[in-house]
Order: C-alpha cells, then structure tokens, then sequence
C-alpha cells in the first residue's frame, strides 16, 4: 500500500450498529462477542473499539504508524507493517485466534491469495474469517466503463489505493483455491447512480440502464461473509447470466413503445385494405353485371345488324324488282302496242271521256281494276273492290247528311 495516503481517511463519522446496510455492522454481527481476533488493518481503530466493548481480545495490524497509534488504546497488541511483507510466523502465535477479520483488505494487496493461505495455520480449529470486499461489478463502475473512464477515487469501490478487484464469482473462485469454505454471504447495497462513482443518468439511455439495473448484483456494494478452513469445499455455483435475454428484456418496453403505434398504423392499413377489398369486390360484381349487359347489347346489336342485313337484302331485291319493271315500263312505252295505245287513248279516250266527266272516272276505275286484277290476281281485286265500293257508301251518307 502507498504509505503517502493516510488510511485515517477510512474512519466514519458514526456506526449505526441498527443499519443492516451497512458493513461495519455486518462485520461486527459475524464476528461475535468473547473471542480472540487478528484485526488486519485497524485504520485508527473504530472497529477495534466496538469488538473491544463485546468482551473480545484484539490484535491489530496496521500500515499507517500515525492511524495505528490511534487504534493502540483499543487494541491488546498492535503490529506495525505491511501485512505481506511481514514475518507472520514470528510475530503471531499458531492456531490462536477464533476470528481473523479482513475488512476491506484483500483487494489492497498485491496477492492476497498468498495472504489467506497463511493466515489459515493462526486460526483455533473452529476458527474463520470474517471478510469484506467490494463488488468491482457495481452498476456505476459499469457505466462508467462504458463510459470510457475508469477513474480511481480517494475512497469506495475504486480506491485509488486498490490492486485486486472482485466480482462474486472471484471471491468464490479465489476462497476455494486457498481452502476456504464461505458461508453466511451478505450484501449491502447502493442503488446506481447512489456511489461516489454516480454519472449524470440523463445522459445515460433508459434502456441501457435498465439492462444495467437487470443484471445480477448491480447494486451490491459490498460482500461480508465468513470463510472457513476446509478441505471439503463446496461452495455455491454461480450460474452464467443469460445476457442476452436480459438485454432482451430490457429493452422490451421501448419495443412496446416503438411497436404500438406501427401494430395501430398495420391496424388502420388492414382495416382500410378490408374495406378497399370489399368495395372492389362489390365493383367486381358491378363489373361482371355491366359486361353481361354489354354482351346482351352486344348480342342484340348483332341480332339487329343480321336484320338489318336481311331488309338491305329485300330492299335490293326490291330496287332490282322496280328496276326490271322500269325497264319493262320503258320496252313497253317503245313497242308498237303501247305507241298505238297512246295514240289512241289521245285521238279517241281524251275527246270522247273528257277529264273528270263521269264517263273518264268510270273508264279510269276500270283502268285501275284492270291492272289490279292482272299484276295482284283476283282476290286483291275482290278485296279492293269491297273497300271502294264502302268508301262510296260512306261518302254518300256524308252527302245525304
């Protein structure tokens, strides 16, 4: 440890002996009342002092001469020196002690498995330590890492005076090594943002945090357990974390927030695609009705043009058939009956039947009748016959009226 920085600075103001979240009580809890302790690093003996009041013995051993001084009144025996660099052996007395209590120690010296290791042969046959590390996987030293900044403070988890740091799977990891069978494991905690390493959270994202909040242990501050010499050690295992579902997890609520209006805006999409599809279906039916209609129009356009052809065919006939008694008309109007009939109907019909004397309308309706009867046979004469001979009839009852 650096002599230069004085360890007085580890005294607190007050121990709350009814605070439970805090290691000066845990420690002084687990190491009892009556018993005979080694006490590595006594600062200036505020815990020396109260094991003292409960009827125990106490040892110290302290680097800082000046703090060590002040922790003399409460200890029995004081050890001035570095804990590694000292002749244990010389200084101590075998299989004396009950309890060897390593309060935030370990983690200030350069290899505290070798230390443990020694300290077992000055313990009773029942004897164990009492010991305090703290837990270098706090959530604040893991943002700050993130961060990018590993920075050492005066006192805390990043003790500028620490060498080792620990996680509980190193402390269980490094106790076996050294025989040491831990039991009575308690915490205490900080939350994040609560430690002399505390960030500005704002500037920390929620989800990022929460992870940190998710993992196992992120607001423990402080480990405080007893640790007994054993060749049957069976530790508790510590399970890998699963981080993956843990950052999973986490990050579930800003899915939720992100999701929610994207599963309503997919909600409005599908309703309005439901809607759409109803009304092109209903288009599709109108459709389907429309192309009916048009191949009904289409069938009876067809129908009409086929009649239509038909009539162009009897009007054609017809216009050949008026053509041909045209022609007939006029062979008939050169031949030499018709030139003779001509003459004759001028010299003789037009002198003795004058035009609209009783006798030329008598001769013009046989005329007429004549050629009814030829060129539409008898029954159209007949028939025609009766309708004129009504017609006079009728006209004459106008007259008579």
């Amino acid at each position: 440890m650096d002599k230069k920085i004085s360890s007085k600075r580890y005294e607190p103001q007050i121990i709350d002996l009814n605070n439970k979240n805090s290691s000066y009580t845990l420690i002084i809890d687990l190491t009892g009342v009556h018993k005979k302790i080694l006490e590595i690093g006594t600062s200036t003996g505020y815990i020396s002092k109260i094991l003292k009041e409960r009827g125990n013995s106490v040892t110290g051993i302290e680097l800082d001469h000046s703090a060590g001084l002040l922790a003399q009144k409460y200890c029995d025996r004081i050890i001035f020196g570095d804990v590694e660099a000292l002749a244990l052996n010389k200084k101590l007395e075998p299989a004396f002690f009950d309890v060897i209590l390593c309060g935030d120690v370990l983690e200030h010296l350069k290899n505290p498995a070798k230390i443990l290791k020694k300290l077992q042969k000055f313990l009773k046959p029942d004897g164990y330590l009492v010991v305090s590390l703290p837990n270098f996987c706090h959530g604040d030293v893991l943002l700050n890492l993130l961060n990018g900044d590993f920075r050492y403070t005066s006192m805390g988890l990043l003790d500028e005076t620490h060498l080792r740091f620990f996680g509980l799977k190193n402390i269980i990891t490094l106790f076996a090594e050294c025989g040491y069978q831990i039991s009575d494991l308690h915490t205490t905690n900080l939350d994040i943002g609560n430690t002399e390493l505390k960030i500005n959270q704002e500037n920390v994202p929620q989800d990022l945090l929460k992870f940190i909040r998710s993992l196992p242990n992120s607001t423990v501050y402080q480990y405080i357990f007893i640790a007994h010499p054993s060749e049957n050690i069976d530790n508790p295992s510590i399970e890998n974390v699963d981080i993956g579902k843990i950052f999973s997890d986490s990050l579930q609520e800003s899915f939720q927030a992100i999701n929610a209006p994207l599963l309503q805006i997919i909600s409005d999409k599908e309703s309005r695609l439901v809607t759409t599809s109803e009304t092109v279906r209903l288009l599709e039916q109108t459709l389907s009705v429309k192309e009916q209609q048009v191949l009904e129009q289409s069938n009876y356009i067809k129908a009409l043009e086929q009649n239509l052809s038909v009539k162009e065919q009897q009007v054609l006939e017809q216009s050949n058939h008026i053509k041909a008694l045209e022609q007939q008309i006029s062979s008939l109007k050169m031949s030499i009956t018709w030139q003779l009939t001509t003459k004759f109907h001028k010299k003789v019909i037009v002198r003795l039947l004058p035009t609209g004397s009783m006798r030329r309308n008598c001769y013009n309706l046989g005329i007429k009748g004549g050629r009814i009867l030829i060129t539409e046979g008898i029954n159209s004469f007949l028939i025609k016959s009766r309708e004129y001979r009504r017609s006079l009839r009728s006209r004459d009852k106008n007259l008579q009226k």
